[in-house]
């Protein structure tokens, strides 16, 4: 999927005790111990590396929770 090493190497960086490889593209990354706090800190980083913003509703981690939505959203925002 595109993007997907680039959040996954983010996300490696958020949480260095995970082998972030083995995490599938649909697991809700609060069973891997992302919180709202860390949720938004990688929202942060994706925005910085991307020079995108996620709009409000894209902030939610019950939403975007997942490699495969965040890859989904940066591609949108990309594409407009």
């Amino acid at each position: 999927m595109k993007y997907e090493n680039d959040v996954r190497k983010i996300l490696s960086e958020f949480k260095t005790n995970i082998l972030v490889d083995i995490i599938n593209l649909d697991d809700n990354l609060e069973l891997i111990g992302i919180n709202s706090l860390l949720f938004v800190s990688l929202i942060v980083k994706i925005e910085e590396k991307f020079n995108i913003s996620f709009t409000d509703e894209n902030l939610l981690l019950n939403r975007t929770g997942t490699i495969r939505a965040l890859c989904s959203q940066i591609y949108n925002l990309l594409e407009e």
